[in-house]
């Protein structure tokens, strides 16, 4: 390939959900005017734009392409490194090369939390837990129950999940009351759910038991 392309120097950083824009300078080396075209490789392409994807230059002529990033923030594209490469190619050679560089991709957490049933009416019952990992990075959490009547016994297994981006994972929660029997109306014991992701805020989820007594008054 009888061109030059110089990329920036250095890893580029980007984080999801923003645009940059990187210049690229391209040079003739050839004594003839050539028409060259420019294709981006790689995990990046599909949130990659080359202006313009086609450049004709003179005669050991320079010119410049505009690169513009703009990953979106979505769960599949990942936190990390991530190869980049520019394909050249021309009228003259169909197979160019690849100029390459790695793009760093920041990290952004995006979790939610679901309890399934949200109220259960019995002495006892299990709910169940999803935490969905919306970001793209993988989180790790740790489940606890919180009642603040410390009327219940709330217990989370497992305590800690592991998320992958764009997945879920699931805990058991088991609710008991403290007291077993007494005499008297259904008794409505609310309790919460700790989602905890440690760097980030925790989230708070709401669930809640009826209590029913082994006699009504």
């Amino acid at each position: 390939m009888r061109a030059q392309v110089v990329l920036p120097d250095g890893c580029i950083r980007l984080e999801p959900g923003r645009r940059v824009r990187r210049d690229v300078l391209v040079r003739n080396l050839r004594l003839t005017a050539e028409r060259f075209t420019f294709e981006v490789v790689g995990a990046a392409a599909s949130w990659t734009t080359l202006d313009p994807p086609v450049l004709a230059l003179g005669p050991e002529a320079t010119g410049r392409i505009a690169v513009h990033f703009h990953p979106p923030r979505a769960a599949h594209v990942r936190a990390g490194a991530v190869p980049f490469g520019l394909l050249t190619t021309s009228a003259q050679e169909t197979a160019g090369p690849v100029v390459e560089r790695l793009l760093e991709v920041g990290r952004f957490t995006d979790i939610g939390a679901e309890l399934i049933p949200r109220c259960v009416r019995r002495a006892s019952a299990t709910f169940h837990l999803t935490v969905a990992n919306r970001g793209n990075d993988t989180v790790r959490v740790s489940v606890r129950g919180r009642d603040p009547a410390d009327a219940l016994r709330v217990e989370c297994a497992p305590a800690r999940l592991t998320v992958f981006p764009g997945t879920t994972a699931q805990s058991g929660i088991r609710v008991r009351p403290a007291r077993r029997r007494w005499l008297g109306s259904p008794v409505a014991r609310p309790f919460q759910i700790v989602v905890d992701p440690g760097a980030d805020l925790p989230l708070i989820v709401g669930g809640e038991l009826v209590q029913r007594p082994i006699l009504p008054s």
